[in-house]
């Protein structure tokens, strides 16, 4: 059995594939760097949604609930103290909302710790959810 394994394992990697290597919008929601609507791939482009909205035509929506981020925004510029707490934001829709066609299960954005943060990988940087291999 050991000796037919490694064969076969051979010809399911030739032509087995990991994961996606160019962009694509699945299911109209982009899961890029960009993270607005009505933008993909360093473009506009409407029609796909996204975390938030930055005002860009089209009819793609944003789905993460922005209200009171500029008072947020103000509090970490006025007070470094605050900096320690994290950016926190459920979606903006009820859960299993229909939304431009797609139902949406659920949704959280969360920053973590702006500012000095010493649970981070690199030095010079605050997101946890970066590889330390950047």
């Amino acid at each position: 059995m050991k000796k037919t394994l490694l064969p076969i394992l051979l010809v399911f990697s030739l032509f087995g594939q990991g994961q996606i290597t160019t962009p694509v919008i699945k299911a109209n929601f982009g899961v890029d760097a960009d993270l607005r609507s009505n933008f993909y791939n360093g473009f506009l482009q409407a029609g796909n949604d996204d975390w938030f909205g930055n005002g860009d035509p089209g009819p793609g929506t944003f789905i993460i609930d922005t209200t009171g981020a500029y008072f947020l925004k103000q509090k970490y510029l006025s007070t470094p103290s605050f900096r320690m707490t994290p950016f926190f934001r459920n979606m903006r829709f009820p859960q299993f909302s229909v939304i431009n066609g797609m139902m949406l299960i659920d949704a959280v954005y969360i920053r973590d710790h702006h500012g000095d943060d010493s649970t981070v990988f690199a030095s010079g940087s605050n997101k946890n959810g970066m590889s330390h291999a950047d």
